[in-house]
């Protein structure tokens, strides 16, 4: 009878560990990069943008982003390897407090509302597009020179 108490008392002791362990742990969350410049459909297979991402057209719709061309994902915020995508669509919700900049050369990022951020984008002039998605909605949306 002893032995079935200390069992049955070493497992409710075992049992609380692994609770205490398993609910102190923080859930991650998974953020991605995703970087491609902005060009014409006629270029996409050109050199540089045979190896790099490259978005040859984009458009708002509703509360998504809709992006058509290859793509570079880094895991993390400061990821250094990347993969690149193929080209293909791809569509990715916006979250609702998504912001957008612009930045480029020695100035600091300027805040842009998401019209600007679309006149400017769409024009497929080179700028590199970089978009921040954290556990699957994209955050921050930065064009780049």
């Amino acid at each position: 009878m002893k032995a079935v108490k200390k069992k049955n008392y070493l497992i409710v002791i075992l049992s609380m560990l692994v609770l205490c362990c398993v609910c102190s742990m923080k859930a991650e969350a998974k953020t991605y990069r995703y970087v491609g410049a902005m060009t014409k459909k006629a270029n996409i297979n050109k050199v540089w943008y045979r190896d790099n991402g490259a978005i040859y057209k984009a458009k708002f719709t509703g509360n998504k982003i809709i992006l058509w061309g290859r793509l570079e994902r880094y895991s993390g915020t400061n990821g250094k390897k990347g993969t690149l995508l193929k080209n293909k669509k791809r569509t990715f919700k916006l979250a609702g407090n998504v912001k957008f900049y612009s930045s480029g050369g020695d100035m600091h990022s300027i805040r842009l509302s998401r019209s600007r951020f679309n006149s400017t984008m769409t024009r497929y002039n080179g700028l590199g597009l970089v978009m921040y998605v954290k556990n699957g909605k994209v955050t921050k949306m930065y064009l780049c020179s």
